[in-house]
């Protein structure tokens, strides 16, 4: 590799198995000409990753005693703080999520080079922080900090721009959650299958509303229910499809990779993103499966939330439910089966498909990482 390529270091807490955004982030640095290392968490004794589709990705595990907790965040920030220190010196270093930005800080004290703070999402206002006011003050502690030391800092949509350009008093840009663009002509014009087959892809966490979506398949006809991915509450789910005999109506299918993802859904009918208000970050999210969906041009099922009510106002590709409940989801699901409903959305799944994808991040993202356009 050239002396004179750029390096860029991207700082995770996630799998590096399952962190699509950043992958598509590092894809486009790299078609640039950046050399790009992808921090993440792994399980010591694995052998070192490689991404078939980047080559030019270095992706890097940081082996953790601690799975979760305080001791997890403290051992994998002095960690990602000694491995920032043993690499070549980079040129930028993106802290994605206050989770990152001990480490980053730290390194910065004795490395010389720009810091991009990235924000996945609204951190200080997950689920898990509800409730535990010390807890949130630290990590908006630690936020503010990372987005005042920052050169530059991006979110995931207009909603939390707004928000977090105010809370820190500095710019934030925008970089969608898109996925790359498809091409599924065959998918978007057929009809639904008789029995109709509803699919949730995500981290199986508490608030995404999976208990309500398994327990509203006892009141739907004629449907099936594929949940892929894993998570805590993968036990409280398996357990009441037993308690409510759902079985033969419900799968849980595990973890499946990125790269396989698309293959596993493209036959399905509905996409279900359902998720609760009581927390601000879900409240203004946009999910990856939201996009995702719209690829592949399946209809879904989502919230009437500040961010998803924008998107479907500029191409109405979903129908959303304001209020979280068995009654409101089987409501959604017979109304979206209409054959002419189901079409209409489908077809304006289509045009979206044509704005909603990531090289329409790129020219964004490349000016953010100071560089030039995407070689093809």
């Amino acid at each position: 590799m050239s002396r004179n390529k750029p390096h860029i270091v991207l700082c995770v807490t996630n799998d590096l198995r399952s962190d699509k955004r950043m992958r598509q982030t590092a894809k486009t640095l790299v078609g640039a000409g950046a050399r790009v290392t992808m921090i993440g968490r792994g399980t010591r004794g694995l052998p070192p990753l490689k991404d078939a589709n980047n080559p030019g990705l270095e992706l890097l595990r940081l082996p953790c005693i601690f799975k979760s907790g305080p001791l997890f965040y403290l051992e994998y920030n002095l960690r990602l703080f000694v491995r920032l220190l043993r690499l070549k010196p980079p040129d930028k270093v993106t802290a994605c999520d206050p989770d990152t930005v001990p480490g980053v800080l730290l390194a910065r004290m004795f490395r010389r080079f720009e810091m991009i703070y990235d924000s996945h999402e609204y951190f200080t206002e997950v689920p898990e922080l509800l409730g535990h006011p010390v807890k949130q003050k630290i990590w908006q502690m630690v936020e503010r900090r990372g987005a005042r030391t920052a050169n530059r800092r991006y979110t995931v949509n207009e909603a939390l721009r707004e928000i977090l350009s105010k809370r820190h008093d500095v710019p934030f840009e925008v970089v969608y959650n898109f996925p790359e663009r498809r091409k599924c002509p065959g998918l978007t014009t057929r009809a639904p299958h008789s029995i109709l087959r509803l699919f949730y892809q995500g981290v199986l966490n508490e608030g995404r509303g999976l208990l309500e979506l398994v327990r509203s398949m006892a009141g739907i006809k004629a449907a099936h229910l594929t949940i892929i991915g894993e998570g805590v509450m993968r036990p409280a789910l398996e357990a009441e499809m037993r308690r409510l005999g759902l079985e033969g109506k419900v799968s849980l299918k595990g973890f499946v990779p990125p790269e396989q993802l698309y293959e596993r859904i493209g036959d399905m009918d509905v996409s279900c993103n359902l998720l609760e208000g009581r927390s601000l970050n879900y409240y203004y999210s946009t999910g990856n499966k939201f996009f995702d969906a719209v690829q592949l041009g399946i209809p879904q099922i989502a919230m009437d939330f500040p961010e998803y009510r924008r998107l479907n106002e500029e191409h109405e590709v979903a129908l959303l439910i304001r209020d979280l409940s068995e009654t409101a989801i089987r409501q959604a699901v017979e109304q979206i089966r209409a054959p002419q409903q189901y079409q209409r959305l489908a077809a304006r799944a289509r045009l979206a498909a044509e704005a909603w994808h990531w090289s329409n991040n790129e020219a964004v993202l490349l000016d953010i990482y100071g560089l030039g356009k995407v070689v093809k």
